[in-house]
């Protein structure tokens, strides 16, 4: 008669019992996995070598990870007792080489299954990795769109390789040949950084992070809309632009008259809180002629 096992083996927590104590431990036992009787073996290779330390994943139909595992230094692999009855999607992979393409195998009880692949290494593992994070210079943050160029360094300028940043900030440029090469970042809005000198070899994984620094010249806030009667423009009104304190008191900084479209801007203000107020006048100035004239009468002078 075969002995085996149905539930897997519990234990408790450490405890301690005194004298004329009483103690109550319970257990709650888990169910031992079912035992398919199916093995499923094969081996990884590079052309005719074996690789050690593959990883070969086990998938059903619909590609849904079930289980891994890795080659032992003769690049054997094994699933034993591990997979019930039925069809399984099959790849394996490795550090250097392309992913196997992915093959199907039908696994049955006591009978063992076979499946080996043949690897290629993989040409864009050989070749540089720059990567890093774009960011604003003092407030820290990542800089979306920024453009990242690796240019040839022989004085011709020349772009090899180009990327943006994503909303995180981040960047990548990979399959970067065996060269020297010089990087520059660019976003409008801020300075344009220095080129960097990079010497790309083998295997190289180069993390570069960048601080831009806001151009003040592309910084200049401006303060713009329309002036309009009855939902209508109104050209020629006199614009005026408030800076207010920190007491409210409002102090004028800056005049404007409206186009023939009812549109004003104001430019070159600095950061601050603001009130903007429009009138318009008949532009005509009110003058009034008068004359002075001297009387004397009995030691008094007079003016009308």
């Amino acid at each position: 008669m075969f002995i085996h096992d149905i539930y897997v083996l519990g234990e408790s927590d450490i405890f301690e019992i005194k004298a004329t104590e009483e103690a109550t431990v319970n257990l709650e036992l888990e169910k031992l996995p079912p035992c398919y009787h199916t093995l499923l073996s094969g081996k990884i290779f590079y052309k005719s070598s074996p690789i050690k330390d593959a990883t070969v994943m086990v998938m059903d139909i619909n590609y849904n990870p079930i289980s891994s595992t890795i080659t032992d230094e003769n690049g054997n692999y094994r699933f034993c007792n591990l997979l019930k009855p039925g069809k399984y999607k099959v790849f394996a992979s490795a550090i250097g080489y392309n992913a196997s393409k992915v093959k199907t195998i039908l696994i049955n009880q006591y009978k063992e299954a076979k499946l080996s692949f043949v690897l290629k290494k993989s040409k864009i593992f050989v070749n540089g990795i720059v990567y890093g994070k774009i960011m604003e210079a003092g407030s820290r943050k990542p800089i979306e769109d920024a453009e990242i160029y690796l240019e040839s360094s022989n004085g011709s300028c020349e772009t090899i390789y180009n990327t943006i940043s994503n909303n995180s900030g981040q960047y990548l440029i990979y399959n970067i040949f065996p060269n020297d090469y010089k990087m520059i970042v660019k976003k409008q809005g801020y300075m344009v950084t220095q080129p960097i000198e990079l010497k790309i070899k083998k295997y190289d994984r180069i993390n570069l992070y960048f601080d831009l620094v806001k151009n003040p010249a592309h910084y200049t806030n401006t303060i713009s809309g329309m002036i309009t009667f009855e939902e209508k423009p109104i050209p020629n009104v006199a614009v005026f632009l408030y800076l207010l304190d920190k007491q409210g008191n409002e102090k004028i900084v800056q005049l404007q008259q409206t186009s023939r479209n009812g549109l004003y801007m104001f430019s070159n203000v600095e950061s601050g809180y603001y009130l903007v107020k429009g009138k318009l006048q008949n532009g005509l100035i009110y003058k009034k002629p008068f004359k002075i004239e001297w009387l004397f009468l009995t030691g008094h002078q007079y003016f009308i």
